[in-house]
């Protein structure tokens, strides 16, 4: 599962372009379901508290081409997420079951020896006590 905006920055030296990248989670058998997050692409009209003057801002949107295009060389599904994200998890989660085989291995670390072993020294001075001079004290 992928969750992003879809718009490819560059912040690496060497980087992967997402369509080849897509292609190796493919060959490794990985199964891409893209979701796009953020608002469409606008214009934002605002004030700069400094100047008082106004200022346009283009705001980039996700890459939803890119995003389908990534799902479908892998065979994954694409979504869109506006505010219903948690159906889009439950969408994923079952399109996605597989089993899980695991082994549980469990260690012992035994410590009755020693408790054993001075239960049995009492018992043998409580019978030497008991059956020696002590035995006829007052």
């Amino acid at each position: 599962m992928l969750l992003t905006d879809g718009n490819n920055e560059l912040a690496v030296p060497h980087p992967l372009d997402p369509e080849q990248a897509a292609a190796l989670s493919r060959d490794l058998g990985v199964v891409l379901h893209t979701i796009a997050i953020g608002r469409p692409g606008s214009i934002v009209r605002a004030t700069d508290p400094d100047t008082k003057l106004p200022v346009m801002a283009e705001v980039e949107g996700p890459n939803i081409p890119l995003l389908e295009r990534l799902a479908r060389i892998t065979g994954g599904r694409s979504f869109v997420a506006t505010d219903a994200l948690e159906e889009v998890f439950q969408t994923i989660s079952t399109l996605e079951k597989s089993p899980i085989k695991s082994t549980i291995r469990t260690r012992y670390d035994e410590h009755f020896a020693a408790w054993a072993g001075l239960a049995l020294a009492l018992l043998l001075i409580d019978r030497l006590l008991v059956g020696g001079p002590l035995s006829r004290l007052p």
